[in-house]
């Protein structure tokens, strides 16, 4: 007698969980900002609700991209644009994933997103599609070298869907690992 779902969210992983959301639906948008954590609960048609989830934290990164990444990250459209004044490295069996809607911004010369042990999953719909594009103030062909790199290892599969990649010298470059790409438009 399922009647649906309760969303709960805090900046904490134990205490300050308030309601987010009720929905019958089995998913739940949220602008998201930092790390926050959820939890969920059941609820069933006499109003009954169960106990609560585990908490599920979600890794945001911040606007400003670089270094390395060695941990499940987040680009999300609250935080969107996001700049990358030089390459951001995907390491250690690290995903990254990037939702409808964002927009990576491009210094020019920097290499872009590099995956060298890990993968990316940037899956963006036809209405919000993905963009790389070049952060300089008159964007032109080839500002930036590539949008991604994929150096992965064997076995690490990428994925882009519903991607615009603008002003970089190579849209995609792949060297080793996989990439499935559907969708994507790469233009000078």
């Amino acid at each position: 007698d399922l009647a649906g779902y309760r969303v709960y969210r805090s900046t904490s992983a134990l205490t300050g969980f308030t309601l987010l959301a009720t929905t019958e639906a089995t998913s739940h948008r949220d602008p998201l900002e930092g790390v926050v954590y959820y939890r969920l609960t059941a609820l069933d048609r006499a109003g009954n609700e169960s106990a609560p989830s585990a908490s599920v934290a979600l890794p945001v990164l911040a606007p400003v991209l670089s270094g390395t990444i060695t941990g499940e990250s987040y680009l999300v459209p609250a935080h969107s644009p996001y700049t990358l004044a030089t390459s951001l490295t995907i390491d250690g069996g690290a995903t990254l994933h990037i939702l409808p809607g964002v927009v990576v911004r491009v210094a020019p010369g920097a290499e872009g997103i590099v995956v060298k042990d890990g993968r990316v999953i940037a899956r963006g719909t036809a209405e919000r599609r993905i963009t790389f594009t070049s952060d300089s103030a008159r964007p032109g062909p080839g500002d930036f070298r590539s949008a991604v790199v994929i150096r992965a290892r064997a076995g690490q599969t990428s994925a882009l869907a519903h991607v615009t990649v603008q002003h970089g010298g190579a849209g995609l470059r792949l060297e080793r690992g996989g990439l499935e790409v559907l969708r994507a438009e790469i233009l000078a």
